[in-house]
């Protein structure tokens, strides 16, 4: 019997549809916590002389644009998808370094977005939340729009959860995508630097689909009451750490890993290359190079993950059964 002209049409179609039954499986976001706050000459946040790291950079100035094309380059090569500026208020000296990152940023065409964590920069009083999401908004997200992090479709904007200044009835902008990073119970991302009180907030993790990743917690220099948590990484708990999210990635269970933290050096937590004092391997990209291996390898194992059978979903079990029969009808009155 001979098949009609039009059955390999009816084939074709067929086959092209199937794909539609299997899941685009979005690889998660990589976001490091990014610090403009460092400056020898005393005006910003640090001046390096307590700092017992130091970066191979040096003893840099943060507002410095050779700098922070650095490390948007250095971000770029470990496939990190968005750095969150900590940001300490309008016209202050972080401020101004935040306008500096971000001309930077887009002189650069770099692909690393970018977002603000706004810090607690007015505690002692009551901050106009409205005023600060105009500026942030003014000065960050309209003349940077192709650089600022979208997630959830909107412009991304966190604050951090500083004491009287978040909680359940902060106001929140429509214009952004507002999360609460932090150690308290109620935030959305934890801010991950294993301060072992406060780890009775952190499980179970992911929260708000957040996986956060810390490769060291050691204040010792920078207060009294310290904690330290693999001080010299012999324990592997960086490792520990990514490779649990990247069981998460392979469930889908999570959106977002955030890194604690580029280069918050006073709570030793950074993985800019740097000497460290206290490292069991000198090699100043240690972590860098842990780092690269497992952004690469979390982008991997999500899109290669486990597949919905294209019957699993419901949208793709009907497009595939209305596509094949629509085929079946031109073939029928074709043939």
């Amino acid at each position: 019997m001979k098949a009609p002209l039009s059955f390999p049409l009816f084939l074709c179609l067929s086959l092209a549809l199937m794909p539609l039954g299997f899941c685009n499986n979005k690889t998660p976001y990589v976001g490091v916590y990014y610090y403009a706050w460092y400056d020898p000459n005393g005006s910003g946040h640090y001046n390096w002389t307590t700092i017992p790291d130091r970066s191979i950079l040096g003893q840099y100035i943060s507002n410095d644009s050779t700098i922070i094309a650095q490390h948007l380059y250095w971000m770029q090569d470990l496939s990190i998808d968005f750095a969150m500026i900590s940001w300490w208020g309008p016209d202050s000296w972080v401020d101004n370094t935040t306008k500096t990152i971000f001309e930077t940023a887009q002189n650069n065409v770099t692909n690393v977005k970018l977002c603000l964590l706004i810090e607690a920069f007015n505690n002692t009083n009551p901050i106009d939340y409205n005023a600060t999401y105009d500026y942030v908004y003014s000065t960050y997200v309209a003349p940077y729009s192709s650089i600022y992090f979208r997630y959830q479709e909107k412009p991304l904007l966190l604050f951090y959860n500083e004491v009287n200044f978040t909680n359940f009835d902060f106001p929140r902008d429509i214009r952004f995508t507002v999360k609460i990073s932090g150690h308290s119970d109620y935030v959305d991302w934890v801010y991950h630097d294993a301060v072992p009180e406060m780890r009775q907030f952190y499980y179970p993790l992911p929260r708000d689909r957040c996986f956060p990743i810390c490769p060291r917690f050691d204040d010792f220099y920078e207060r009294p009451n310290n904690h330290t948590v693999d001080r010299t990484y012999e324990s592997g708990w960086y490792i520990t750490q990514w490779k649990e999210a990247l069981a998460l990635a392979e469930k889908h269970a999570i959106d977002v890993v955030t890194i604690t933290s580029w280069n918050e050096f006073p709570e030793r937590s950074m993985i800019e290359p740097h000497y460290d004092r206290d490292s069991f391997d000198p090699d100043p990209y240690y972590l860098y190079n842990i780092t690269k291996q497992y952004t690469c390898e979390l982008k991997g194992r999500a899109a290669l993950g486990p597949q919905q059978l294209w019957y699993q979903n419901p949208l793709t079990f009907g497009i595939v059964v209305i596509g094949i029969a629509v085929a079946g009808i031109i073939a029928k009155e074709t043939g």
